[in-house]
């Protein structure tokens, strides 16, 4: 629960909570990608009157210029491909005209 503030309608605020984290959490991984729930709600006078589930993993990453990409203090090896695709005659400048 965090403190109640009076917002007028069309009114926006940021709230910021600090959630302490426990040290048996499971954390997300390629192999085992665990995923937890947390739900917000806003109430008026002690009734919900909008809910969000939001659908979140807990995991440490770091980037090391001499030995890459780590997950959960585990190196890993991160595999991709570059998808830059040339157009006959204009190259990678696309005009607006092309639909991509």
């Amino acid at each position: 629960e965090t403190e109640a503030v009076a917002l007028a309608a069309e009114m926006e605020h940021t709230f910021r909570i600090r959630v302490p984290v426990s040290r048996s959490v499971e954390l997300w991984s390629v192999a085992r990608p665990f995923l937890y729930t947390a739900s917000l709600a806003v109430k008026v006078a002690g009734v919900a009157i909008d809910v969000q589930n939001i659908t979140f993993g807990a995991r440490s990453i770091r980037f090391d210029a001499d030995t890459g990409f780590w997950l959960n203090e585990r190196r890993t090896k991160l595999r991709g491909f570059c998808d830059h695709s040339n157009f006959g005659g204009v190259g990678s400048a696309v005009p607006d005209r092309v639909n991509l």
